[in-house]
């Protein structure tokens, strides 16, 4: 799975760029602090892409920032918002778990997944990058994502409610490190035109 991941990663140059610029903030620690995180260092074609969520200490998920592709995608500007006053069901649930494992594992982890609705199939690749919150533990997720039209169809934003039952997870991988602490190699960063 890791060579899957890899290779999906190198395929989608928004999330490649932004695992390289996370390890770069990484350096020497394990993590990096939100504080090592500034928005003017990275290539102005990742912020559309970006979100940062908190994990707070009661579980519940808070969208701290949501970058201008994602809340077209989605239809509505959710920043500043806890994810359970939105969103409801399996789909609450799956996220919620998988930030939980994001604070868990402290490792990068790639999703896949499909909205399947009438009309209307789009892809996303999600990128979670765990971050500290001036100490120890996992409390950010700097999260990029990117949509994909596989039948070419309208780009328009998901009609929708994003929890109406129709996301089907297709794959979820924890990125992990070698014995020696350091991540796998990505490819060198991509620009995206």
């Amino acid at each position: 799975m890791q060579d899957y991941a890899f290779r999906r990663l190198r395929e989608e140059p928004v999330l490649l760029n932004l695992l390289n610029y996370w390890e770069r903030k990484r350096a020497d620690k394990e993590i990096p602090d939100r504080r090592d995180i500034d928005p003017t260092e990275m290539p102005p074609f990742l912020l559309p892409h970006l979100s940062l969520i908190e994990i707070c200490e009661d579980d519940r998920l808070k969208l701290r920032l949501v970058g201008t592709e994602i809340v077209r995608q989605h239809g509505r500007d959710n920043t500043g918002k806890f994810v359970d006053e939105y969103l409801k069901g399996e789909y609450l649930t799956y996220l919620t778990t998988l930030y939980l494992e994001l604070r868990t594992q402290r490792l990068p982890i790639l999703t896949e997944s499909v909205f399947r609705h009438p009309g209307t199939h789009l892809e996303t690749t999600r990128l979670l990058l765990p971050l500290t919150l001036g100490g120890a533990d996992v409390r950010i997720a700097l999260m990029g994502q990117v949509f994909r039209y596989p039948d070419g169809g309208a780009k328009a934003p998901i009609a929708h409610p994003l929890d109406a039952g129709a996301l089907e997870i297709l794959n979820q991988i924890t990125l992990d490190r070698e014995p020696d602490g350091a991540a796998q190699p990505a490819a060198p960063a991509i620009r995206a035109e």
